[in-house]
């Protein structure tokens, strides 16, 4: 059985993302910045994973994840408010 992108199913698309060179289809919601103005992170606002196509996969094999369902999209830890 595959997905809708022909990969096994058991595939966990967030872990093909690691260390992945990417290009997002998105909104950006909100940029993070230090106390030196210099930019630490974004936030983007993505419909479905399928907005995200991964151009270039990582050259290392991560192994077998932790947790082999991986987390979810909308459970991924949100960055801290300053």
């Amino acid at each position: 059985m595959s997905d809708a992108y022909g990969r096994p199913a058991t595939t966990n698309p967030i872990k093909d993302l690691l260390d992945a060179e990417v290009e997002i289809i998105g909104r950006p919601i909100r940029a993070g910045f230090d106390n030196k103005m210099q930019q630490t992170g974004v936030l983007l606002h993505v419909r479905s994973l399928a907005d995200v196509k991964i151009l270039k996969r990582a050259a290392v094999d991560h192994g077998p994840s932790r947790n082999a369902d991986g987390p979810s999209l909308g459970r991924l830890p949100r960055p801290r408010q300053s």
